[in-house]
Protein backbone atom coordinates (compact mmCIF):
# COMPACT_ATOMS: atom_id res chain seq x y z
CA UNK A 1 0.00 0.00 0.00
CA UNK A 2 1.33 3.42 -1.22
CA UNK A 3 2.48 5.83 1.88
CA UNK A 4 0.56 9.54 2.12
CA UNK A 5 3.54 10.88 0.32
CA UNK A 6 3.30 8.39 -2.55
CA UNK A 7 -0.23 9.73 -2.80
CA UNK A 8 0.66 13.55 -2.43
CA UNK A 9 3.61 13.57 -4.73
CA UNK A 10 3.14 11.60 -7.71
CA UNK A 11 -0.04 8.92 -7.84
CA UNK A 12 -2.52 8.56 -10.68
CA UNK A 13 -5.01 9.81 -8.36
CA UNK A 14 -3.27 13.32 -7.81
CA UNK A 15 -2.15 14.56 -10.99
CA UNK A 16 -5.92 13.72 -12.15
CA UNK A 17 -7.16 16.16 -9.47
CA UNK A 18 -4.60 18.46 -10.46
CA UNK A 19 -6.00 18.75 -14.02
CA UNK A 20 -8.99 19.23 -13.18
CA UNK A 21 -8.58 22.86 -11.03
CA UNK A 22 -5.69 23.56 -14.02
CA UNK A 23 -8.85 23.22 -16.18
CA UNK A 24 -11.34 25.38 -13.53
CA UNK A 25 -9.39 27.74 -13.44
CA UNK A 26 -8.99 28.28 -17.57
CA UNK A 27 -12.60 27.96 -17.78
CA UNK A 28 -13.02 30.98 -15.48
CA UNK A 29 -10.59 33.20 -17.64
CA UNK A 30 -12.79 32.53 -20.67
CA UNK A 31 -16.27 32.86 -18.97
CA UNK A 32 -17.19 36.63 -17.68
CA UNK A 33 -17.22 37.10 -14.05
CA UNK A 34 -21.16 36.87 -13.07
CA UNK A 35 -20.14 38.81 -10.03
CA UNK A 36 -18.89 41.55 -11.95
CA UNK A 37 -22.21 41.99 -14.11
CA UNK A 38 -24.37 41.69 -11.29
CA UNK A 39 -22.61 43.77 -8.23
CA UNK A 40 -21.34 46.91 -9.72
CA UNK A 41 -21.94 50.00 -8.70
CA UNK A 42 -24.60 52.81 -8.94
CA UNK A 43 -22.60 54.83 -11.92
CA UNK A 44 -22.22 51.31 -13.92
CA UNK A 45 -25.53 50.61 -13.84
CA UNK A 46 -26.72 54.04 -14.89
CA UNK A 47 -24.31 53.87 -17.60
CA UNK A 48 -25.46 50.54 -18.73
CA UNK A 49 -29.06 51.89 -18.90
CA UNK A 50 -28.23 54.56 -20.69
CA UNK A 51 -27.15 52.67 -24.01
CA UNK A 52 -29.55 50.61 -23.85
CA UNK A 53 -31.69 53.66 -24.25
CA UNK A 54 -29.56 55.37 -27.00
CA UNK A 55 -30.43 51.92 -28.84
CA UNK A 56 -34.19 53.09 -28.60
CA UNK A 57 -33.24 56.16 -30.90
CA UNK A 58 -30.21 55.48 -32.98
CA UNK A 59 -28.43 52.69 -34.33
CA UNK A 60 -25.14 53.79 -34.16
CA UNK A 61 -23.40 56.91 -32.30
CA UNK A 62 -19.71 58.22 -32.31
CA UNK A 63 -17.85 57.08 -28.89
CA UNK A 64 -17.28 60.86 -27.88
CA UNK A 65 -21.21 62.18 -28.40
CA UNK A 66 -22.33 59.12 -26.09
CA UNK A 67 -19.43 60.50 -23.51
CA UNK A 68 -20.17 63.69 -23.21
CA UNK A 69 -24.18 62.57 -23.09
CA UNK A 70 -23.66 60.43 -20.20
CA UNK A 71 -21.74 63.38 -18.75
CA UNK A 72 -24.83 65.69 -18.74
CA UNK A 73 -27.15 63.72 -18.65
CA UNK A 74 -25.39 61.92 -14.95
CA UNK A 75 -23.87 65.09 -13.50
CA UNK A 76 -20.33 63.00 -13.76
CA UNK A 77 -17.69 62.69 -15.93
CA UNK A 78 -17.78 59.46 -17.72
CA UNK A 79 -14.46 57.43 -18.01
CA UNK A 80 -13.98 56.39 -21.45
CA UNK A 81 -12.31 52.94 -20.70
CA UNK A 82 -15.05 51.93 -18.39
CA UNK A 83 -17.84 53.14 -21.09
CA UNK A 84 -16.25 51.33 -23.84
CA UNK A 85 -15.97 47.92 -21.07
CA UNK A 86 -20.22 48.38 -20.56
CA UNK A 87 -21.18 49.06 -24.55
CA UNK A 88 -18.95 45.53 -25.60
CA UNK A 89 -20.61 43.72 -23.46
CA UNK A 90 -24.64 44.02 -25.10
CA UNK A 91 -23.64 46.42 -27.88
CA UNK A 92 -20.52 46.73 -30.27
CA UNK A 93 -17.74 49.33 -29.86
CA UNK A 94 -16.17 49.78 -33.59
CA UNK A 95 -13.43 52.12 -33.71
CA UNK A 96 -14.62 55.26 -32.47
CA UNK A 97 -18.42 53.91 -33.10
CA UNK A 98 -20.77 52.62 -30.91
CA UNK A 99 -23.05 50.26 -32.60
CA UNK A 100 -26.27 49.40 -30.49
CA UNK A 101 -28.36 46.51 -30.57
CA UNK A 102 -31.94 46.97 -30.99
CA UNK A 103 -33.97 46.08 -27.43
CA UNK A 104 -37.82 45.45 -27.24
CA UNK A 105 -38.10 47.55 -24.08
CA UNK A 106 -39.19 51.11 -24.35
CA UNK A 107 -37.28 54.01 -23.28
CA UNK A 108 -37.07 55.21 -20.11
CA UNK A 109 -38.82 58.08 -20.33
CA UNK A 110 -37.80 59.12 -16.52
CA UNK A 111 -34.67 61.25 -17.51
CA UNK A 112 -37.43 63.42 -19.61
CA UNK A 113 -39.54 65.96 -18.68
CA UNK A 114 -42.88 64.99 -19.77
CA UNK A 115 -44.96 67.63 -18.59
CA UNK A 116 -45.11 71.43 -18.91
CA UNK A 117 -45.80 72.01 -15.49
CA UNK A 118 -42.10 70.98 -14.37
CA UNK A 119 -40.82 74.13 -16.32
CA UNK A 120 -39.05 75.83 -13.61
CA UNK A 121 -39.24 79.87 -13.11
CA UNK A 122 -37.09 82.43 -12.56
CA UNK A 123 -38.31 83.46 -8.88
CA UNK A 124 -38.73 86.79 -8.24
CA UNK A 125 -39.64 89.17 -5.15
CA UNK A 126 -42.21 91.96 -4.76
CA UNK A 127 -40.93 95.32 -4.48
CA UNK A 128 -41.30 95.38 -0.81
CA UNK A 129 -39.55 92.52 -0.29
CA UNK A 130 -36.24 93.65 0.20
CA UNK A 131 -37.69 96.27 3.48
CA UNK A 132 -39.06 93.11 5.08
CA UNK A 133 -36.30 91.36 5.37
CA UNK A 134 -34.19 94.24 6.98
CA UNK A 135 -32.26 95.41 3.92
CA UNK A 136 -31.26 98.71 2.90
CA UNK A 137 -33.88 100.51 0.55
CA UNK A 138 -31.68 100.57 -3.05
CA UNK A 139 -34.14 100.97 -6.22
CA UNK A 140 -31.42 98.23 -7.58
CA UNK A 141 -32.90 95.71 -5.02
CA UNK A 142 -36.30 95.63 -5.94
CA UNK A 143 -36.21 96.04 -9.40
CA UNK A 144 -34.83 93.54 -12.44
CA UNK A 145 -33.89 94.44 -15.84
CA UNK A 146 -36.15 93.70 -18.80
CA UNK A 147 -37.49 94.00 -22.19
CA UNK A 148 -40.71 93.30 -23.55
CA UNK A 149 -41.30 90.05 -25.68
CA UNK A 150 -44.94 90.53 -26.72
CA UNK A 151 -47.39 93.21 -26.02
CA UNK A 152 -51.14 93.21 -26.39
CA UNK A 153 -52.49 95.26 -23.88
CA UNK A 154 -51.38 96.64 -20.62
CA UNK A 155 -53.18 93.61 -18.69
CA UNK A 156 -51.14 91.30 -20.71
CA UNK A 157 -47.13 92.20 -21.31
CA UNK A 158 -44.56 89.33 -21.77
CA UNK A 159 -41.57 90.02 -20.69
CA UNK A 160 -38.31 88.69 -20.12
CA UNK A 161 -35.69 89.19 -17.71
CA UNK A 162 -32.39 89.71 -18.45
CA UNK A 163 -29.22 89.01 -16.77
CA UNK A 164 -26.83 91.86 -16.00
CA UNK A 165 -24.16 89.17 -16.95
CA UNK A 166 -26.27 87.88 -20.20
CA UNK A 167 -25.19 84.41 -19.38
CA UNK A 168 -26.80 82.47 -22.38
CA UNK A 169 -28.07 78.81 -21.95
CA UNK A 170 -25.00 76.92 -23.07
CA UNK A 171 -26.35 73.42 -23.16
CA UNK A 172 -28.71 74.56 -26.12
CA UNK A 173 -25.67 75.85 -27.81
CA UNK A 174 -23.63 72.27 -27.34
CA UNK A 175 -23.94 70.55 -30.72
CA UNK A 176 -21.68 67.73 -29.17
CA UNK A 177 -24.51 66.11 -27.24
CA UNK A 178 -26.95 63.42 -28.52
CA UNK A 179 -30.42 65.30 -28.80
CA UNK A 180 -33.27 62.39 -28.89
CA UNK A 181 -35.78 62.46 -31.53
CA UNK A 182 -39.26 62.82 -30.28
CA UNK A 183 -41.19 62.04 -33.42
CA UNK A 184 -42.89 58.93 -31.88
CA UNK A 185 -43.33 59.96 -28.37
CA UNK A 186 -44.27 63.33 -28.42
CA UNK A 187 -48.04 64.50 -27.73
CA UNK A 188 -49.57 67.99 -27.28
CA UNK A 189 -48.27 70.51 -24.08
CA UNK A 190 -45.40 68.37 -24.01
CA UNK A 191 -42.33 70.02 -23.20
CA UNK A 192 -39.48 69.89 -25.84
CA UNK A 193 -36.46 71.12 -27.83
CA UNK A 194 -37.01 72.79 -31.55
CA UNK A 195 -34.21 73.07 -33.65
CA UNK A 196 -33.40 76.44 -35.27
CA UNK A 197 -31.56 75.54 -38.37
CA UNK A 198 -31.42 79.45 -39.14
CA UNK A 199 -29.72 80.18 -35.60
CA UNK A 200 -28.55 76.77 -35.67
CA UNK A 201 -29.83 76.29 -31.86
CA UNK A 202 -31.81 74.08 -29.77
CA UNK A 203 -35.06 76.22 -28.27
CA UNK A 204 -37.24 75.00 -25.27
CA UNK A 205 -40.86 74.66 -26.52
CA UNK A 206 -43.62 72.98 -26.47
CA UNK A 207 -45.89 71.26 -28.49
CA UNK A 208 -49.18 73.17 -28.94
CA UNK A 209 -50.69 71.17 -31.79
CA UNK A 210 -50.36 68.70 -34.37
CA UNK A 211 -50.54 70.03 -38.03
CA UNK A 212 -50.90 68.33 -41.67
CA UNK A 213 -47.22 67.45 -43.82
CA UNK A 214 -45.64 66.19 -40.72
CA UNK A 215 -45.55 69.92 -39.34
CA UNK A 216 -46.15 71.11 -35.44
CA UNK A 217 -47.13 74.38 -33.87
CA UNK A 218 -44.78 75.33 -31.32
CA UNK A 219 -44.68 78.08 -28.38
CA UNK A 220 -41.03 78.84 -27.85
CA UNK A 221 -41.07 79.18 -24.41
CA UNK A 222 -38.10 81.35 -23.93
CA UNK A 223 -39.14 84.25 -26.11
CA UNK A 224 -42.63 83.91 -26.11
CA UNK A 225 -43.52 83.59 -29.73
CA UNK A 226 -44.65 80.67 -31.82
CA UNK A 227 -42.95 78.57 -34.41
CA UNK A 228 -44.26 76.17 -37.60
CA UNK A 229 -41.73 73.25 -38.04
CA UNK A 230 -41.72 70.16 -39.47
CA UNK A 231 -42.30 67.68 -35.87
CA UNK A 232 -38.59 65.71 -37.44
CA UNK A 233 -37.08 68.69 -35.55
CA UNK A 234 -38.47 68.42 -32.29
CA UNK A 235 -36.61 66.17 -29.79
CA UNK A 236 -37.38 64.84 -26.07
CA UNK A 237 -35.40 67.46 -23.43
CA UNK A 238 -33.31 65.98 -20.56
CA UNK A 239 -34.74 66.95 -16.61
CA UNK A 240 -30.85 68.52 -16.53
CA UNK A 241 -31.15 70.92 -19.56
CA UNK A 242 -34.64 72.19 -17.89
CA UNK A 243 -33.03 73.16 -14.74
CA UNK A 244 -32.75 76.20 -16.56
CA UNK A 245 -35.29 79.01 -15.22
CA UNK A 246 -37.82 80.08 -18.05
CA UNK A 247 -37.58 84.21 -17.42
CA UNK A 248 -40.68 85.02 -19.19
CA UNK A 249 -43.46 86.82 -17.21
CA UNK A 250 -46.84 87.42 -17.87
CA UNK A 251 -47.71 90.67 -16.26
CA UNK A 252 -50.24 93.48 -16.25
CA UNK A 253 -49.05 97.36 -15.58
CA UNK A 254 -50.03 97.92 -12.01
CA UNK A 255 -52.21 101.07 -10.49
CA UNK A 256 -54.82 100.77 -13.99
CA UNK A 257 -57.78 98.49 -15.25
CA UNK A 258 -59.19 97.97 -18.09
CA UNK A 259 -62.87 99.92 -18.65
CA UNK A 260 -64.67 96.15 -18.61
CA UNK A 261 -62.72 92.80 -19.17
CA UNK A 262 -60.22 93.63 -22.48
CA UNK A 263 -62.23 96.61 -23.36
CA UNK A 264 -59.36 100.12 -23.20
CA UNK A 265 -59.09 103.15 -24.65
CA UNK A 266 -57.20 103.32 -28.31
CA UNK A 267 -55.28 106.27 -26.88
CA UNK A 268 -54.24 104.56 -23.69
CA UNK A 269 -53.07 101.33 -25.68
CA UNK A 270 -51.20 103.09 -27.83
CA UNK A 271 -49.43 105.51 -25.39
CA UNK A 272 -48.73 102.54 -23.31
CA UNK A 273 -46.91 100.25 -26.05
CA UNK A 274 -44.60 103.41 -27.11
CA UNK A 275 -44.03 103.40 -23.48
CA UNK A 276 -42.66 99.62 -23.41
CA UNK A 277 -41.27 99.35 -26.65
CA UNK A 278 -37.75 100.11 -25.78
CA UNK A 279 -34.61 98.08 -25.08
CA UNK A 280 -34.36 98.63 -22.00
CA UNK A 281 -36.72 98.67 -18.92
CA UNK A 282 -36.51 98.20 -15.13
CA UNK A 283 -39.12 96.81 -13.62
CA UNK A 284 -40.65 96.01 -9.82
CA UNK A 285 -42.82 93.49 -9.15
CA UNK A 286 -45.68 95.04 -6.67
CA UNK A 287 -47.64 91.82 -6.62
CA UNK A 288 -45.88 88.20 -8.15
CA UNK A 289 -48.76 84.89 -7.90
CA UNK A 290 -46.95 82.06 -7.60
CA UNK A 291 -49.52 79.36 -8.97
CA UNK A 292 -49.69 80.76 -12.21
CA UNK A 293 -46.28 83.08 -12.85
CA UNK A 294 -47.95 86.23 -13.48
CA UNK A 295 -47.24 89.33 -11.67
CA UNK A 296 -48.34 93.20 -11.51
CA UNK A 297 -45.44 95.42 -12.17
CA UNK A 298 -43.98 99.15 -12.13
CA UNK A 299 -42.06 99.88 -14.80
CA UNK A 300 -39.02 102.28 -14.91
CA UNK A 301 -37.63 104.28 -18.33
CA UNK A 302 -34.97 106.69 -18.98
CA UNK A 303 -36.76 108.68 -20.97
CA UNK A 304 -40.35 109.10 -19.42
CA UNK A 305 -42.32 108.65 -15.99
CA UNK A 306 -45.03 105.48 -16.30
CA UNK A 307 -47.28 107.82 -13.38
CA UNK A 308 -47.05 110.95 -15.51
CA UNK A 309 -48.21 109.09 -18.68
CA UNK A 310 -50.96 107.61 -16.37
CA UNK A 311 -52.02 111.19 -15.74
CA UNK A 312 -51.84 112.57 -19.54
CA UNK A 313 -53.44 109.66 -20.87
CA UNK A 314 -57.07 110.77 -21.52
CA UNK A 315 -59.39 108.13 -20.65
CA UNK A 316 -56.77 105.63 -19.13
CA UNK A 317 -59.01 104.64 -15.60
CA UNK A 318 -56.62 103.99 -12.37
CA UNK A 319 -57.46 101.86 -9.95
CA UNK A 320 -57.38 103.41 -6.71
CA UNK A 321 -57.68 100.63 -4.54
CA UNK A 322 -54.42 98.96 -5.55
CA UNK A 323 -52.41 102.83 -5.37
CA UNK A 324 -53.79 102.74 -1.77
CA UNK A 325 -52.93 98.35 -0.96
CA UNK A 326 -49.63 99.30 -2.17
CA UNK A 327 -49.01 102.22 -0.77
CA UNK A 328 -50.19 100.73 2.78
CA UNK A 329 -47.21 98.80 2.45
CA UNK A 330 -44.94 101.33 2.27
CA UNK A 331 -41.68 101.98 0.36
CA UNK A 332 -43.92 103.44 -1.65
CA UNK A 333 -42.05 106.68 -2.15
CA UNK A 334 -39.35 104.25 -4.27
CA UNK A 335 -41.74 103.58 -6.59
CA UNK A 336 -43.51 107.29 -7.21
CA UNK A 337 -41.57 109.72 -5.04
CA UNK A 338 -43.28 112.56 -7.33
CA UNK A 339 -47.29 111.61 -5.35
CA UNK A 340 -46.57 110.20 -2.08
CA UNK A 341 -48.11 113.14 -0.43
CA UNK A 342 -51.55 112.55 -2.73
CA UNK A 343 -51.70 108.95 -2.03
CA UNK A 344 -51.68 110.03 2.14
CA UNK A 345 -55.14 112.11 0.87
CA UNK A 346 -56.69 109.52 -1.26
CA UNK A 347 -55.87 106.96 2.04
CA UNK A 348 -57.87 109.17 4.17
CA UNK A 349 -60.46 109.34 1.72
CA UNK A 350 -61.06 105.39 1.42
CA UNK A 351 -61.14 105.62 5.74
CA UNK A 352 -63.91 107.85 5.63
CA UNK A 353 -66.40 105.27 5.55
CA UNK A 354 -68.70 107.77 3.68
CA UNK A 355 -70.75 104.64 1.67
CA UNK A 356 -73.02 105.61 -0.88
CA UNK A 357 -76.78 103.64 -1.32
CA UNK A 358 -75.68 102.04 -3.97
CA UNK A 359 -78.71 99.61 -4.88
CA UNK A 360 -80.93 102.47 -4.85
CA UNK A 361 -78.60 104.37 -7.48
CA UNK A 362 -78.12 101.37 -9.71
CA UNK A 363 -81.79 100.69 -9.28
CA UNK A 364 -82.83 104.21 -11.04
CA UNK A 365 -79.69 104.24 -13.28
CA UNK A 366 -80.96 100.77 -14.65
CA UNK A 367 -84.52 101.80 -14.86
CA UNK A 368 -83.23 105.29 -16.99
CA UNK A 369 -81.10 103.58 -19.05
CA UNK A 370 -83.95 100.89 -20.11
CA UNK A 371 -86.15 103.50 -20.88
CA UNK A 372 -84.06 104.98 -22.91
CA UNK A 373 -83.19 102.31 -24.96
CA UNK A 374 -87.21 101.71 -25.05
CA UNK A 375 -87.89 104.79 -26.36
CA UNK A 376 -84.76 105.02 -28.96
CA UNK A 377 -83.11 107.50 -26.71
CA UNK A 378 -79.55 106.06 -28.30
CA UNK A 379 -78.25 104.09 -30.82
CA UNK A 380 -75.66 101.65 -30.36
CA UNK A 381 -73.03 104.41 -31.29
CA UNK A 382 -74.47 106.09 -27.96
CA UNK A 383 -73.78 103.81 -26.01
CA UNK A 384 -70.64 103.11 -26.98
CA UNK A 385 -69.82 107.03 -26.75
CA UNK A 386 -71.38 106.21 -23.06
CA UNK A 387 -68.84 104.04 -22.11
CA UNK A 388 -66.16 106.15 -23.46
CA UNK A 389 -67.73 109.30 -21.50
CA UNK A 390 -67.98 107.51 -18.47
CA UNK A 391 -63.92 106.49 -18.52
CA UNK A 392 -62.86 110.04 -19.19
CA UNK A 393 -65.03 111.64 -16.55
CA UNK A 394 -63.51 108.36 -14.37
CA UNK A 395 -59.73 109.44 -14.97
CA UNK A 396 -60.39 112.91 -14.38
CA UNK A 397 -61.99 112.60 -11.28
CA UNK A 398 -58.79 110.65 -9.84
CA UNK A 399 -56.53 112.99 -11.53
CA UNK A 400 -57.76 115.64 -9.77
CA UNK A 401 -55.71 114.44 -6.64
CA UNK A 402 -52.59 115.18 -8.78
CA UNK A 403 -53.06 117.89 -10.79
CA UNK A 404 -51.33 121.35 -9.79
CA UNK A 405 -53.57 123.58 -11.16
CA UNK A 406 -57.14 121.82 -10.38
CA UNK A 407 -58.61 122.67 -6.81
CA UNK A 408 -58.03 119.70 -4.42
CA UNK A 409 -61.51 118.19 -4.32
CA UNK A 410 -63.41 117.01 -0.79
CA UNK A 411 -62.17 113.85 -0.04
CA UNK A 412 -65.48 112.38 0.99
CA UNK A 413 -67.62 113.54 -2.04
CA UNK A 414 -64.52 112.67 -4.18
CA UNK A 415 -64.33 109.25 -3.21
CA UNK A 416 -68.04 108.86 -3.69
CA UNK A 417 -68.03 110.30 -7.06
CA UNK A 418 -65.15 107.34 -7.38
CA UNK A 419 -67.09 104.65 -6.79
CA UNK A 420 -69.72 105.84 -8.58
CA UNK A 421 -68.35 106.47 -11.92
CA UNK A 422 -66.82 102.77 -11.51
CA UNK A 423 -70.14 101.12 -10.81
CA UNK A 424 -71.53 103.16 -13.53
CA UNK A 425 -69.34 101.87 -16.14
CA UNK A 426 -69.59 98.18 -15.01
CA UNK A 427 -72.98 98.24 -15.78
CA UNK A 428 -72.93 100.15 -18.77
CA UNK A 429 -70.39 97.12 -19.95
CA UNK A 430 -72.79 94.59 -18.56
CA UNK A 431 -75.67 96.23 -20.59
CA UNK A 432 -74.09 96.25 -24.19
CA UNK A 433 -72.84 92.70 -23.23
CA UNK A 434 -76.18 91.20 -22.97
CA UNK A 435 -77.80 93.59 -25.99
CA UNK A 436 -74.35 91.71 -27.92
CA UNK A 437 -72.81 95.26 -28.93
CA UNK A 438 -69.37 95.08 -30.37
CA UNK A 439 -67.39 96.88 -27.81
CA UNK A 440 -65.17 97.92 -30.59
CA UNK A 441 -67.45 99.64 -32.54
CA UNK A 442 -65.78 102.91 -32.26
CA UNK A 443 -62.38 104.53 -32.74
CA UNK A 444 -62.00 105.39 -28.98
CA UNK A 445 -62.15 101.82 -28.07
CA UNK A 446 -59.88 98.76 -28.29
CA UNK A 447 -61.53 95.15 -27.57
CA UNK A 448 -58.62 92.85 -28.00
CA UNK A 449 -60.05 89.10 -27.01
CA UNK A 450 -56.39 87.41 -28.73
CA UNK A 451 -55.39 85.44 -25.43
CA UNK A 452 -52.73 82.69 -25.50
CA UNK A 453 -51.39 81.42 -21.83
CA UNK A 454 -47.68 79.85 -21.37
Amino acid sequence: MPSEAENVDGSEETKELLGMVQKLKLSSELKPDVRNVFQRSGDDKAMELLLNMFSCFAKELQLAVVKETITLLTGKKCDEALLRKIADEDHAVVDTFVKFMKHDQPPDLDWFVTDVAEYPRYQVRPFDHSSMNGRTNKKSEFTYKAKVVRFIDPSRIYITLIDKKKEPIGLLKNHSIFWFPAIRYLREEMPCLVYDKNENLYLRAKLKSFCSNGLGLFVLVDEEKSLLCPISLAYLIPKVIFAWPVKVFQVRLSFIRPIYKYLWPTEVVREIQRFVTVDKLEVAFTDVAVEDNTGSVYLFSRQKNLFDLFIKTDGLMLNVEEMISVWERGFFDHLVPSYTNNFQRMHNAMLSRNYRRRDREMGKFDYEFKTKARLGGFTTAVSLDMIYYFARMHHQTVVAFFSRYTRLPNSNEWYVRYLRLTDNIEFVCRMCEREKICFDGIAELSYITIRREL
